[in-house]
């Protein structure tokens, strides 16, 4: 799951919290699904409908700490994902990626978390500036 982050414009009733979504990777991998694109399609329509103006996109990256290169692996989905928002013309904020890339152990009851691991989790800030005009 996403970060649990709140950030509330207290003039604009139309403002609201982050808003996050996942995009999951198979192992070893940094290409998006066509299934996770069209997921992360769908969210971004939805929320250009209900905030039209935005603050900022913020990245983190999640690798499986048995990956193949965990760093650069980090990095390429962060890559991947900006570039299909770029692709999906989902450009009108700054994007800003996160200074580390979160390496996660496997979960010991048989490996149940591991696909939740391997993914990058997307938040988008309203511009709740705009809002209040």
């Amino acid at each position: 799951m996403g970060v649990a982050v709140i950030f509330r414009c207290a003039a604009a009733e139309a403002c609201g919290p982050i808003e996050n979504i996942d995009v999951y990777f198979p192992k070893d991998s940094a290409v998006i699904s066509p299934e996770q694109l069209r997921r992360l399609s769908i969210w971004t329509v939805d929320l250009l409908k209900k905030y039209p103006w935005h603050s900022y996109i913020v990245l983190s990256a999640n690798v499986q700490s048995d990956e193949h290169d965990v760093m650069q692996l980090g990095r390429q989905r962060e890559l991947a994902v900006r570039l299909a928002l770029i692709d999906m013309n989902f450009t009108r904020a700054p994007v800003h990626v996160a200074d580390r890339i979160y390496v996660r152990a496997i979960n010991g009851l048989g490996g149940a978390l591991s696909e939740d691991v391997k993914r990058v989790e997307l938040g988008l800030a309203p511009d709740c500036t705009q809002y209040s005009r």
